[in-house]
């Protein structure tokens, strides 16, 4: 019954996305009693069945370390799962948890969503990550380049062992590490330049350093010390800052930028709140309209705003009953939930 009940959720879910995408779609399950056609993404990606731009929807469970090396999309189930009440409504809370996720040079183009996971290596050219939980790292190795981050919860971001001039855009993610300030949000280990953009994100930590003509807009600074830039040629605009330590001081009344914000006044907090749920802006935070054209700034502002649990952009079903038995006249009476996400 419990394997015929996790069927019918597939094909309910694939029938539901099956308008939205065109690319043929391959389950992936670490569960033996899950019908999948495959265990893992190294499996799927060195499959002859399994094409470039292809869909891999990645069941909840452990995977340990994992490598894609073939340009496809990978869906996960979020994180945080049932720590956000409707917003994480799901048939089964399992996030799809991984160790490490080493995305090849043969990986480019390829797209996450929806994963959980400790590190995130990527060793491509025009990777998209979105709605992803990186506990550690995120590393941009050799060959990376033209990477987009987007939506994110990530212990800190650097780029490490890179000859190229990485390309990074980063948007509304929440960075740094939220039990040790000491850690810095955004490093780099060679002389090689990092630039892009920084839009409607949260910084704690010792937050950036060494990065190069980066466009920083909408964000929120938690922790000014530590920052340091490789160059004069990073801009900012309608950034806050909580305290006053330099180069915040330097922004202060220019370009719409503002310091010496209390932090108390920013977020609802966590007391009654989720780990991601706790940076929605306050009834009077300071942020509200701050941004540029008067977005909010942090995680929820902008046009792609946060959200919550990382839940990916397609139907989840968060309800199914089914009887134990059937009748010869009314069949199987089947009835499904299903929620709709952005």
């Amino acid at each position: 019954m419990k394997k015929r009940i996790q069927t019918i959720i597939l094909l309910l879910t694939l029938l539901l996305t099956a308008n939205t995408y065109a690319q043929n779609s391959w389950t992936i399950s670490p569960n033996p009693a899950f019908s999948a056609d495959f265990t893992s993404l190294h499996d799927a990606c060195e499959s002859s069945q399994v094409q470039a731009g292809d869909l891999l929807y990645v069941h909840g469970g452990n995977y340990g370390n994992d490598t894609i090396s073939k340009e496809v999309g990978v869906v996960g189930t979020g994180y945080f799962l049932g720590m956000n009440g409707e917003a994480s409504f799901q048939a089964n809370n399992n996030s799809a948890i991984f160790q490490d996720i080493y995305i090849a040079p043969s990986g480019g183009s390829s797209f996450i969503t929806g994963l959980q996971m400790k590190n995130l290596d990527i060793d491509a050219v025009s990777v998209f990550v979105s709605r992803c939980y990186m506990s550690e790292d995120v590393r941009l190795r050799e060959e990376s380049n033209y990477i987009n981050v987007e939506q994110c919860y990530i212990s800190k971001i650097f780029e490490n062992y890179s000859t190229n001039n990485i390309t990074l855009n980063l948007k509304n993610s929440v960075v740094g590490h939220e039990n040790n300030y000491s850690f810095r949000a955004i490093y780099t280990y060679s002389q090689n330049k990092v630039s892009g953009s920084i839009q409607n994100c949260i910084f704690y930590g010792r937050n950036i350093s060494f990065w190069d003509t980066a466009s920083c807009l909408n964000n929120i600074f938690l922790l000014s010390n530590g920052y340091s830039f490789y160059d004069d040629e990073s801009s900012f605009s309608h950034n806050l800052w909580v305290g006053s330590y330099s180069p915040s001081v330097a922004y202060d009344g220019v370009a719409n930028n503002q310091v010496n914000i209390d932090y108390n006044s920013l977020f609802v907090g966590t007391t009654g709140n989720s780990t991601d749920g706790q940076w929605q802006l306050s009834e009077n935070s300071p942020a509200k309209g701050a941004g540029v054209g008067g977005t909010d700034c942090g995680i929820f502002g902008g046009d792609n705003p946060y959200v919550l649990s990382g839940l990916p952009g397609i139907p989840n079903i968060y309800q199914l009953s089914t009887p134990s038995t059937a009748t010869g006249g009314g069949g199987l009476n089947v009835q499904v939930k299903a929620k709709s996400n952005q």
